[in-house]
């Protein structure tokens, strides 16, 4: 008479800390799963019947559910032969090996199949699930033209500090001339990241480069299965002269319409912007 139930448990890898779940609480560590971080999945499989059972307990990401039963697809993984003794007892059973294929939610399901030698009175609970966020990859980059001395013209600082206390997990690139990251090359390749968030600070010459409107393009391709996301933050690009291609990219691919000032400007301007698409993270 084997009963099966379970609890799941998900970890980063150290240093990240411990991560638990159960089914009245969910609670998170110092930081979240985060998008191509290796993860630990462990799930507590309890037996209250009279005897031992031998299980095979699998492991799924984002499976579906159609008509409250679960669609299982996606594998993680299988753990076999894992012995759970009777009477309320119970045993762990972890996957070390999940990396999460991209940021956002992943329901993750473990299924428990027991040993068809021993009877079950309950084909019913022998399957768990919960959904969880895993934090998308982040690039910052730091192309403001300016010192990292944490000034007010130091404008990727106040980002950095932002990001920091929000808990994100981020990588950070300086442009110190010329062309940013690479959408497939380089130290800091886009195709890795989620989200980029780009800043040029108070720059108005040389704010983004022809070379860095290619790999933005193809960056936010939405061709691809999994588009970037990118957020730029710029006082000076609209304006600059040095590239004229900005105005027709930020138009044509961020899907932003652009708005004549009125010159001189005004100390106090309200605009609307229709049809603007602001999607993603």
């Amino acid at each position: 008479d084997f009963s099966g139930q379970s609890e799941l448990a998900i970890v980063q890898r150290p240093p990240w800390p411990l991560s638990k779940f159960n089914d009245t609480n969910i609670t998170f560590g110092y930081d979240t799963l985060v998008h191509n971080k290796r993860a630990e999945i462990t799930a507590t499989i309890w037996n209250w019947g009279a005897a031992g059972a031998m299980v095979t307990v699998n492991f799924w990401d984002n499976t579906t559910m159609v008509n409250f039963k679960s669609i299982l697809n996606n594998s993680i993984g299988n753990v076999s032969y894992v012995q759970v003794p009777p009477n309320g007892g119970s045993t762990d059973v972890t996957i070390h090996d999940w990396i999460p294929a991209y940021g956002g939610e992943h329901r993750i399901v473990v299924e428990i199949i027991p040993d068809p030698t021993v009877p079950d009175e309950n084909l019913t609970n022998h399957e768990a699930n919960i959904t969880v966020t895993v934090q998308p990859t982040i690039l910052l980059v730091d192309d403001d033209g300016h010192a990292n001395d944490k000034s007010e013209l130091d404008t990727s600082s106040f980002m950095r500090a932002a990001l920091s206390a929000g808990n994100f997990d981020y990588d950070f690139t300086s442009v110190a001339v010329g062309d940013g990251p690479g959408y497939n090359t380089g130290d800091f390749k886009m195709v890795n990241y989620d989200v980029v968030v780009w800043m040029t600070g108070y720059t108005t010459k040389n704010t983004l480069t022809a070379n860095d409107l290619v790999n933005l393009k193809k960056y936010l391709n939405p061709g691809l299965i999994n588009p970037g996301s990118l957020w730029l933050i710029s006082q000076g690009a609209l304006g600059d002269a040095t590239n004229p291609g900005i105005g027709a990219f930020v138009q044509n691919n961020l899907s932003t319409t652009v708005m004549g000032a009125p010159a001189p400007m005004a100390t106090s301007l309200t605009c609307e912007l229709p049809s603007d698409k602001v999607t993603g993270y």
